[in-house]
């Protein structure tokens, strides 16, 4: 039975505020001896506010959404990234962060 590819691992991320959005900056590591490419690392910062009413249409939309590319990883490397987008707004509520990641083999 063939063994699954180990899945990239995000190893450090931050959060940071540019004007009144709010980001992501982190370090994914690919732990597998096989590149990944076309790598997508998503963050809900709201998605306990998703379609809850009052809590703006950016958050009530998209939780809050940012997201980051990486278009290849080789094996056994870390690569920096930044997840920023205009859907995470600024403000007073607590920040609810949720990561998800694909990729795919080379």
């Amino acid at each position: 039975m063939p063994t699954a590819n180990p899945t990239p691992r995000i190893i450090q991320e931050s959060l940071f505020k540019q004007n009144t959005f709010y980001g992501i900056r982190g370090t994914v590591f690919n732990p597998s001896d096989r590149a990944m490419r076309n790598i997508v690392i998503k963050y809900y910062l709201y998605k306990s506010h998703v379609g809850k009413p009052n809590e703006g249409i950016l958050v009530h939309d998209t939780g809050g959404l940012v997201e980051a590319r990486v278009a290849y990883l080789p094996p056994k490397t870390p690569i920096d990234f930044i997840a920023y987008s205009e859907n995470a707004p600024t403000g007073g509520r607590t920040l609810v962060i949720t990561a998800e990641i694909t990729a795919d083999w080379d």
